[in-house]
C-alpha cells in the first residue's frame, strides 16, 4: 500500500508578486468572522443589560480568536504548504474555532466551559501541528 507522503514545508519567495489568497484561506477568515460577529452580539447584549463586565468577556473572546487567526496568517505568509495534512490541519483549527465561536453566548453567561475550552484545545494543537 502506498500512502501519500509529506513533503517539506517550503518558505514562501519574498519576491512573488500578487500573491493571491487560496479559496480555504478566505473560508478561515469567514470562520473568524462568524466568530468575532458572535462575541461582539455577546457585548451588545450585555451593555443593553448595563453589565458592563461584558467589555473583559468580550477582550478575553477577542483575544482567544486573535490570537489563533494571527497565528494561521503568519504560518500562511511565511510558508507555502498545499498538501493534505496542511489542509486537514487548517479544516481542524476552523472547526475549533466554531467551537469556541458556538459557545459565545454560553461564555458570557455562564463563563469557560468545556465546549469553549475544548475548542479551543483542538484549535491551538493544529496550530501548533503546522509549526
Amino acid at each position: 500500500m502506498n500512502l501519500p507522503s509529506i513533503r517539506p514545508i517550503s518558505v514562501r519567495d519574498t519576491h512573488e508578486p500578487n500573491r493571491t489568497s487560496i479559496t480555504l484561506e478566505l473560508l478561515f477568515d469567514l470562520v473568524y468572522v462568524i466568530a468575532v460577529s458572535a462575541a461582539a452580539h455577546g457585548l451588545y447584549q450585555n451593555l443593553l443589560a448595563h453589565e458592563y463586565s461584558g467589555f473583559i468577556t468580550f477582550t478575553v473572546a477577542f483575544f482567544i480568536l486573535w490570537n489563533a487567526w494571527t497565528s494561521f496568517t503568519w504560518f500562511g505568509s511565511g510558508y507555502d504548504p498545499d498538501d493534505l495534512p496542511y489542509r486537514i490541519s487548517v479544516m481542524m483549527q476552523m472547526f475549533g474555532s466554531l467551537l469556541i465561536a458556538a459557545n459565545i453566548h454560553q461564555f458570557f453567561d455562564q463563563g469557560l466551559i468545556w465546549i469553549g475550552v475544548a475548542g479551543y484545545a483542538i484549535m491551538r494543537l493544529a496550530s501548533c501541528s503546522q509549526w
